[in-house]
């Protein structure tokens, strides 16, 4: 069981010290499709002395260096990660809703009865996909008719919205521009039908390379990657409806288990480039993508190696590999934490775990000047906490902001910033 463990990594972080005893030729399954295993992809390949390079065509391949692993691929869905779009110069990335607003979500808030919270699917995610509609129509306009043609799509769509007329607008722009259902994207399953693991693993490609195309045109020509681009622009209005159980407990979990990586893969994927590179690598077979969703892993203590067999394949497929990668960036645990600060913080009673009334969610219990909440109910006014800790009580905290902008990991830091400098000019030392 020692050894199962061993070949078992559940944490690939620093990559050189994790991924290191894997050895040439072996066998690794990674389990994801996101940032995390285009990491571990990469350090397998390029981290072994592989190169890539372009053929007479221009389609990138791989030189392999022969100390690289034998790759297998797989997640629950099945599906993989939307690449990030192409971003032009004159592209601000300021885009300013107009029907998923911040008031938008205090008008639902002063609809709803007393002590009762907003729905994400009932109220949330319909004025979001009414947003969508709103740009994908208008960038496709723009792109057909230039900067008039937009202004007009925008003119006779929000006019339409309130007026009452909206589906009917919609309806006039789909027959002039094609049909778009961001639930469709959101949702989708295509996986679930494949005959067996060869058209499959092609129906992944297929989907990597329409996604690539959609890519390379950016968000100024592509409407379908500036809809999407919504989950990631108007992530600030979903906080504001979220964080501090902003939805119902059901709601919330819900949100947090089904939409929120749904919403990633949308917008939370690998750059074009890491992309093009696993097309690469499957094209000379030092990675395969077999099993389709749902696939069961086991161990056989017998031949010391796991099992993966696929569940939704019309001909099913297993394979035998060496070591399995999670591939996953994991919400942390005050039950589970390493840390001996979280550990003594919980066990002293200092901070406790983040429910939704009676629903766990998971995090630190924070008040809204980010200071966790004791076990008795009472505000530790001592400790702040930002970051992948507060995940729960708040939505989204744990990427890296980018330079110059006006992130919420700027603002919640200037806020403890604030507070604490507060407290020492009117607590001064004596």
């Amino acid at each position: 069981m020692n050894e199962c463990k061993s070949k078992f990594i559940d944490q690939v972080y620093p990559v050189t010290v994790q991924l290191a005893g894997i050895k040439p030729k072996e066998r690794v399954a990674v389990c994801g499709f996101g940032l995390t295993s285009m990491d571990v992809i990469s350090a397998l390949t390029l981290g072994r002395g592989g190169s890539y390079f372009k053929d007479e065509h221009g389609v990138l391949k791989y030189h392999a260096s022969g100390f690289e692993p034998k790759i297998f691929m797989f997640s629950r869905s099945g599906l993989p990660y939307r690449g990030r779009p192409t971003f032009s110069t004159t592209n601000t990335n300021s885009y300013q809703p107009v029907f998923f607003t911040y008031h938008k979500v205090d008008e639902l808030r002063k609809s709803l009865p007393l002590h009762k919270a907003l729905d994400f699917q009932q109220d949330i995610l319909p004025i979001l996909f009414a947003e969508m509609k709103f740009r994908f129509y208008v960038t496709a306009a723009q792109i057909s008719e230039g900067d008039k043609g937009g202004n007009q799509a925008k003119e006779a769509l929000t006019q339409a919205w309130h007026n009452g007329g909206f589906h009917q607008a919609l309806n006039f722009f789909s027959n002039k521009y094609g049909t778009f259902d961001p639930e469709s994207f959101l949702l989708v399953d295509w996986p679930y039908n494949s005959e067996d693991s060869n058209s499959y693993q092609k129906q992944f490609c297929d989907l990597v390379k329409t996604d690539l195309n959609e890519s390379k045109m950016g968000l100024a020509r592509s409407p379908l990657k500036a809809a999407l681009e919504l989950f990631r622009d108007l992530r600030g209005v979903i906080r504001y409806a979220v964080d501090h159980s902003g939805l119902e407990p059901h709601s919330h979990q819900l949100f947090l288990t089904q939409y929120t990586p749904l919403m990633n893969r949308m917008v939370a994927g690998p750059q074009k480039e890491r992309l093009e590179e696993l097309l690469a690598l499957i094209d000379c077979s030092i990675l395969e993508v077999p099993f389709g969703p749902f696939p069961q892993v086991s161990y056989s203590q017998m031949t010391h190696t796991f099992k993966i067999e696929s569940t939704l394949l019309g001909k099913p497929i297993s394979r035998n590999v060496d070591h399995i990668c999670l591939a996953h960036i994991f919400q942390p645990s005050l039950e589970q934490s390493d840390s001996k600060l979280i550990q003594n913080l919980y066990k002293n009673e200092r901070i406790r775990s983040y429910f939704n009334r009676n629903i766990f969610i998971g995090g630190i219990d924070l008040d809204n000047n980010m200071q966790p909440i004791t076990t008795e109910g009472s505000v530790n006014s001592n400790i702040w906490v930002l970051g992948p800790l507060a995940e729960g009580v708040l939505f989204y905290n744990h990427y890296i902001p980018s330079p110059n902008s006006c992130s919420k990991a700027y603002k919640d830091a200037n806020l403890t910033v604030g507070l604490l400098f507060g407290r020492i000019v009117l607590e001064p030392v004596s």
